[in-house]
């Protein structure tokens, strides 16, 4: 089953020495397939991202400095917002696709010890767990989401 297009995401291929370094020596942008739903779990939520935000975190991360860490590659981008793309079986009492939501970037994306680490927010698809979402309000734009539950 097709989720979407294909799009673009961010890849971390190692550490660099500083953020900087990591940035201008490991980072690279690359086509992005849309998830194929047949590998994702029943309680998984694909995200379509609107708007990502750059914070701290992400900065350590890619030079190894902060003490939750992906292991390379990944896709960087802790804070997050988009529209529900696709929802497995198990999700459905809670999403429904064209929902507007936040990621808990404690429940999903680089910052988690999970499955999903891999799915950050710099990329067009991520993938969450059911419970790493948060509902975007109606009166907020997708930046807004993206820069709510860690820089506020």
């Amino acid at each position: 089953m097709s989720i979407g297009p294909s799009g673009l995401r961010v890849v971390i291929d190692e550490f660099g020495e500083t953020p900087l370094d990591a940035i201008d020596q490991h980072l690279r942008l690359e086509p992005q397939p849309a998830p194929d739903a047949a590998e994702l779990s029943p309680t998984d939520v694909v995200v379509r991202v609107r708007s990502a935000a750059v914070g701290w975190v992400d900065l350590l991360m890619s030079s190894g400095q902060y003490q939750h860490m992906a292991r390379p590659p990944y896709t960087p981008g802790l804070e997050y917002s988009g529209e529900v793309a696709w929802v497995g079986d198990a999700a459905k009492a809670t999403w429904e696709v064209g929902d507007r939501v936040l990621a808990d970037g404690l429940r999903t994306g680089p910052r988690s010890m999970g499955a999903h680490q891999k799915w950050g927010g710099f990329a067009t698809w991520a993938v969450a767990p059911t419970d790493g979402l948060r509902r975007l309000p109606d009166d907020w734009s997708f930046d807004q989401g993206a820069c709510f539950l860690g820089n506020y």
